[in-house]
């Protein structure tokens, strides 16, 4: 929690720099919807996952760098989850993470329209509890806390007013190394549908 602290003031002042250099032309919003999580385990302990749904929810920043160009810091609270049939009665995994991405977007039409965007990801996964045989235990200290990745992906926004309604769809793909074993490796696989507001 106090690299997840680190990172949000970071974010802040990342936000803060960014409305600076952009004067007044920002906007700022809030979304929720659900995350499909999964993993890619390989190895001798390897093992295949389904994605399973859970909440996410947060809010973002948006500052215009061009009349179709922009930048997008946001903080979500998401619950990825995932199961598995490889282990007899079957295994489910639900985690709890803070998504810090940073994203850089292209706006297709200036009012409403299409955007598509792509950045940079930092995760923090506060909890990792596992149900198994209908037992459920604390597996937090077998994973790392910290994943690195990208997301993209895209989303269409209805102007209404000063505001717009938000939809949106995107994928994460995890870089590090998650399993703290040494004959399994694990890397983050996700989706997300996301809908919102920004004012």
């Amino acid at each position: 929690m106090q690299r997840c602290a680190i990172m949000l003031v970071a974010l802040c002042s990342i936000t803060e720099a960014a409305g600076d250099a952009c004067g007044q032309d920002r906007a700022f919003g809030l979304k929720g919807g659900f995350v499909g999580a999964s993993v890619d385990a390989r190895g001798p302990g390897g093992f295949e996952t389904n994605a399973d749904l859970g909440p996410a929810i947060g809010g973002f920043a948006t500052f215009q760098l061009t009349e179709t160009v922009s930048v997008q810091p946001e903080l979500l609270f998401t619950a990825p989850r995932f199961k598995s049939s490889d282990f007899g009665p079957g295994l489910a995994v639900r985690a709890r993470a803070v998504e810090m991405p940073v994203l850089f977007q292209k706006q297709l039409q200036r009012r409403s329209h299409p955007v598509l965007f792509a950045g940079p990801q930092i995760s923090f996964i506060t909890s990792v509890k596992q149900e198994f045989d209908n037992v459920t235990s604390d597996i937090s200290k077998e994973i790392r806390n910290v994943d690195l990745g990208v997301v993209a992906g895209g989303r269409f926004e209805i102007s209404t007013g000063r505001g717009a309604v938000l939809l949106e769809g995107r994928v994460n793909v995890g870089f590090r190394d998650l399993s703290q074993s040494e004959d399994t490796s694990m890397n983050s696989r996700a989706f997300a549908g996301l809908f919102g507001y920004r004012f």
